[in-house]
């Protein structure tokens, strides 16, 4: 094993990109936040997925009186207006949280329930924001019946890390 670890590595050039992308990330701040690419090695800040979660901002089209996207709610447009930082910047995550609750073994005398929890991003056009690819399981509640009013219970693990996550962001 030691020899093996000893052993020239082949893939030298993907180390190196690998090393040159995570050192962009360890200095990337907010003095770096509207950089696309690294100052030091020229590597590009974003994938190629990034146009579709700006997509919201850059490309969705605005008609009066129809609901296509959940950026022409009011309540999106609430949320922009009173976290107008947070909203300036089109790749900041929005998600949805959606459950609902089936018997596997669709019996209704077997009584037990699974309640999948799922994150969206919003962020993504509506034909890709509702694909299964682009859910985030992040939470399975199985049991003898449905969660109900417990259900928030369950939850509140879910909340606080995406709390950490906005706190995270928020700095």
């Amino acid at each position: 094993m030691l020899n093996d670890l000893q052993a020239p590595i082949e893939h030298e050039e993907e180390i190196e990109e690998f090393r040159l992308e995570d050192e962009m990330l360890m200095n990337v701040g907010k003095e770096f936040a509207d950089l696309q690419h690294c100052p030091t090695c020229g590597v590009a800040r974003y994938k190629e997925g990034s146009a579709d979660i700006r997509w919201h901002r850059d490309k969705r089209v605005e008609t009066d009186d129809v609901l296509r996207h959940s950026a022409d709610a009011e309540g999106w447009k609430h949320f922009d207006f009173e976290f107008s930082d947070f909203a300036s910047d089109p790749q900041n995550v929005r998600l949805g949280l959606a459950s609902d609750g089936f018997n596997p073994f669709g019996q209704m005398s077997t009584s037990y329930s699974m309640w999948p929890v799922v994150l969206l991003s919003y962020n993504l056009p509506p034909w890709k924001c509702m694909k299964e690819t682009n859910f985030f399981m992040s939470l399975l509640i199985l049991g003898p019946q449905s969660p109900g009013r417990e259900i928030d219970v369950y939850l509140q693990p879910l909340i606080e890390e995406l709390k950490e996550l906005w706190t995270f962001v928020d700095d």
